[in-house]
């Protein structure tokens, strides 16, 4: 195994305060004198004990609610193993903060849900956790911030002693199959046992308390283990989490449900937490009144959106959000724009255009003056097809031999440049994202089938998103149906991924033959890892490109004209969703005194 790409060198880094201790190791803070991974600092894990295949393990393991391994670094017997570091400290310490006062269920859920996504990642890689805890989910982005396991496949087991002797013992957390082994070290931990643990984490998420914070540890040991002691539920509970906590507390492990049912139930009773709602409609126009088409839009952050029409008169101008029309972006002569590929505005208020006929980028300001033109494409022989913004204003610029380069804005003094792997379509779509990962189409795959690729910095794919309405893979033709993407956004409260799919329905005609016609389309969204979340809007006729503005709120140009949709807040328990048999000895109130 080769471990020379994520092995960091002692005179790299500097530990600090200590952050933790426990069975398996110690936990310190630890700075880098140059950014790592585009990491400033890290939580550095020393472990005198660690097997080479542990960490195969952890390299391997990338997830939204998973703490990600940076880097490894060894010394004689001393192993240090550097995870992402998080100031906000676990989810226990945010818990027990203040007892009193309940989270608001929207919070429960989000957090039971985050929780079990990152169980079910784990379960599907075949590794158990074993010490599933609220002091083993550390809070991110913020407070309260998205959850986030770690310590998964280091936990040991350890004696009873040990693990009785402190207030967040893990015998809180053992299932009775667990507690009835003698032998510890030889207990029998399965998928089941995490799914235990993961509804005592769910109390703690609704209670805010530890579980039988109010027994001891020999009551719970005794009265657990012959499957007779359950947490009182709090009465506020959301339903289905309190549905959830009853089955993974069944005595029988093969009686509780598995974590990718969890996942199931938590996502058919919150598929529609968040409702996309059509909140506007324009056609945009130009400065007579004349109603214009738009197959190209951006977002600018005071409201105004920039549309381009490729149809019919070719025009690149700048209207309000209500679709009023501000001013044209035209440059001066000789330039010239005759089809624009992607439009790219950065926080200064900068818009760039690409055009697909020349290797030229053009740049304007917010109140639509000319500011520069420069070559962007690697040559002279190359078009430009694709171009973003990233977080730190500059541009990036795709073309057609899959070049990808980066430019300061607006005066294009050239920074970076990679080559992305695959065969990128000759007209993708490019997003950023806060990792630092760029987004493209991508259509390299045997099947013809269309898939949209994130690649890292050094243009590496990372992960690929196959989406499809119904049946229907993108890329691919079904009794003359041809689906296509249109429209690729990156952004949302957790860096999400939306895309805009079209499916092209032929029309016969008598006359001429058969037409194809864009008919239909949809908008779905993905984590920032690519795993499918919602399909949020449905029925498009003929969507062409997708933007998203500073609020959040999606704007989809489409033949209707500008649409605009915003998620609204509306919980609805799905009635998809399992019900629990009653049972007189479920009722998830405590059986001792």
């Amino acid at each position: 195994m080769d471990l020379r790409s994520d092995t960091i060198e002692r005179s790299d880094f500097e530990y600090q305060e200590m952050l933790g201790e426990g069975g398996c190791g110690v936990v310190y803070r630890a700075t880098f004198k140059t950014k790592y991974k585009d990491h400033k600092e890290a939580a550095a894990k020393v472990l005198t004990h660690l097997r080479r295949e542990e960490i195969d393990i952890l390299r391997r393991l990338r997830h939204d609610n998973v703490v990600n391994m940076l880097g490894f670094y060894a010394d004689g017997p001393t192993k240090v193993i550097f995870f992402e570091y998080t100031p906000y400290g676990s989810l226990y310490q945010y818990l027990s903060q203040d007892e009193l006062t309940p989270l608001p269920n929207e919070l429960r859920r989000r957090w039971a849900k985050e929780a079990a996504l990152a169980i079910q990642y784990l379960h599907n890689k075949k590794i158990l956790h074993r010490d599933v805890k609220s002091s083993n989910c550390l809070l991110f982005y913020g407070i309260p911030g998205t959850l986030k396991l770690c310590d998964f496949g280091l936990a040991k087991d350890v004696d009873h002693s040990q693990t009785t002797s402190t207030q967040q013992g893990t015998y809180r957390f053992w299932a009775p199959e667990v507690i009835r082994t003698d032998d510890r070290d030889h207990a029998v931990f399965s998928k089941y046992t995490d799914v235990w643990a993961y509804g005592m984490l769910v109390f703690e998420i609704c209670s805010r308390k530890l579980p039988f914070v109010d027994k001891e540890w020999q009551t719970v040991i005794n009265y657990v283990g012959k499957g007779e002691l359950f947490p009182t539920i709090p009465a506020d509970c959301p339903e289905e989490l309190s549905y959830i906590m009853k089955r993974c507390w069944r005595t029988n492990p093969k009686e509780r449900p598995s974590i990718n049912r969890i996942v199931t139930d938590l996502h058919n009773a919150s598929e529609f937490t968040e409702q996309w709602r059509m909140v506007n409609t324009f056609k945009p126009q130009d400065k007579n009144g004349r109603k214009l088409k738009a197959n190209r839009v951006a977002c600018c952050s005071n409201g105004d959106i920039v549309v381009a029409d490729n149809f019919e008169h070719h025009h690149r101008y700048i209207v309000t959000k209500e679709g009023m029309y501000k001013m044209a972006l035209t440059p001066p002569r000789p330039y010239q724009i005759n089809y624009i590929g992607s439009i790219a505005i950065n926080a200064d208020g900068y818009i760039a255009l690409t055009d697909w006929t020349t290797p030229f980028a053009t740049i304007f300001s917010r109140d639509g003056k000319f500011v520069n033109r420069f070559q962007a494409a690697s040559s002279t022989d190359n078009n430009l097809t694709g171009i973003a913004v990233d977080k730190d204003g500059n541009l990036i610029v795709h073309d057609s031999q899959r070049t990808v380069t980066q430019y300061s804005c607006p005066d294009g003094r050239q920074l970076n440049q990679i080559q992305v792997d695959g065969n990128t379509q000759e007209l993708p779509r490019i997003a950023t994202n806060s990792h630092h990962q760029l987004l493209f189409y991508d259509d390299s795959t045997s099947t013809g089938i269309t898939k949209v690729i994130a690649v890292n910095n050094e243009g590496k794919e990372v992960f690929n998103i196959s989406p499809q309405i119904g049946e229907r893979a993108t890329g691919k033709t079904y009794r003359g149906m041809e689906v296509g993407l249109c429209g690729l956004v990156t952004g949302g409260e957790n860096d999400e991924i939306f895309i805009a799919m079209k499916v092209c329905i032929p029309n016969i005609d008598k006359y001429s033959g058969r037409i194809g016609r864009p008919n239909t389309g949809h908008v779905h969204r993905y984590s920032c890892t690519g795993e499918f979340q919602q399909c949020i809007i449905r029925g498009l006729h003929s969507p062409h490109d997708l933007a998203m503005t500073s609020d959040g709120s999606l704007i989809v140009a489409n033949d209707d004209g500008i649409l605009k949709y915003s998620v609204e807040p509306a919980l609805v328990v799905s009635k998809t969703m399992w019900k629990p048999k009653a049972s007189p000895d479920r009722t998830g109130k405590d059986r001792v005194a």
